[in-house]
């Protein structure tokens, strides 16, 4: 047993929001916080990238919550390092950065569009003990200057018509401070 520091009283604090899966949709983000983490093995590096929600498609329930992507950028499995190198691409594009060399660099950018995707518990997930629903990023997007509308931010590949991609509508949110 351990005494605290200080006193805690209960009644002086909210209790913490049960934490729930995000409704697939489009959500418009900035990006709060960002670094650099060894994996628990020691063996590799991700960049962990968190997010706070400033509007949504489906209501304003969920601005101000906050969700994560991680980037597994240094793994001993060429696979897993290649899936993220292009989804970091995406993420670096979304928000106007092709170079980054640290993690700080993420941070006091260009607002931007996330596709989230909801992907079903595994049957050995559930038989973990982790029941639940998880969270994928599905797109990164930049939102068009003076625009509601996002571009898709996949990797770039080279164009074979002049068509123009579809764009999934979203809004962009007000900045009162950046006038």
């Amino acid at each position: 047993m351990a005494k605290l520091p200080e006193q805690f009283n209960a009644d002086n604090h909210e209790p913490a929001q049960e934490f729930s899966t995000y409704p697939a949709g489009d959500y418009i983000a900035e990006i709060v916080d960002a670094d650099l983490v060894d994996t628990n093995l020691g063996d590799g590096q991700y960049v962990n990238v968190e997010y706070e929600f400033i509007d949504c498609e489906q209501n304003g329930d969920y601005v101000g919550r906050h969700y994560w992507d991680t980037f597994n950028l240094v793994n001993n499995n060429p696979t897993a390092v290649e899936i993220a190198q292009r989804q970091f691409s995406s993420l670096c594009r979304a928000i106007g950065k092709m170079i980054v060399d640290d993690t700080e660099e993420l941070l006091n950018t260009p607002t931007l569009g996330l596709k989230i995707g909801v992907k079903k518990a595994k049957k050995k997930d559930i038989e973990n003990g982790y029941p639940d629903d998880k969270n994928k990023t599905l797109a990164w997007k930049k939102l068009q200057v003076g625009t509601s509308e996002p571009t898709a931010s996949a990797p770039v590949k080279k164009a074979t018509s002049t068509a123009t991609p579809e764009k999934t509508p979203m809004s962009t949110p007000s900045h009162p401070w950046k006038k």
